[in-house]
């Protein structure tokens, strides 16, 4: 869809690609100020929804699946199999509970913080990549150097 590469290994992009997508999110991120109907760069439709503090929903959730379209094309050009690592990241997520097993918040209630037992995703999300890595290999096709040797099987 749209001509985006979608290669079945990780693909550096580089810096360059890097910073037009930081582009496109802050753009993006930009424009939720429009879903604020007290706000003067709101614009409204007829389409708009407006909850009782302003918030026009239309907008909001246009803007919010726009932000979700942006990021999984990304991850796309890159290689990297989003939803895998979108998993990993919520399953650390449910380790920010307290003893409890109640959500703990930050301070102005804005996010959850991590508990005592919070497991970070990076490790499951390196063994997701290493999957998706290009290997070099010797000239008898034998790969060298496999990151995955040391990962579990799954991919």
């Amino acid at each position: 869809m749209f001509n985006i590469p979608c290669p079945q290994q990780l693909n550096d992009c580089g810096p360059e690609r890097l910073e037009q997508f930081h582009q496109v999110l802050i753009e993006e991120v930009d424009e939720l100020r429009c879903c604020d109907s007290n706000n003067t760069w709101y614009e409204p439709s007829e389409y708009s929804l407006i909850g009782d503090k302003g918030t026009d929903f239309v907008a909001l959730a246009d803007n919010l699946a726009d932000i979700i379209v942006y990021a999984l094309s990304e991850a796309k050009r890159w290689g990297i199999p989003i939803e895998k690592v979108f998993n990993a990241v919520m399953d650390s997520q449910e380790t920010k509970l307290g003893p409890d097993g109640k959500s703990i918040w930050s301070s102005d209630g804005s996010k959850f913080i991590k508990g005592r037992d919070y497991v970070a995703p990076e490790p499951d999300i390196r063994k997701l990549l290493a999957w998706h890595l290009p290997l070099e290999c010797d000239q008898f096709g034998t790969e060298k150097n496999d990151p995955r040797s040391d990962s579990e099987s799954e991919h």
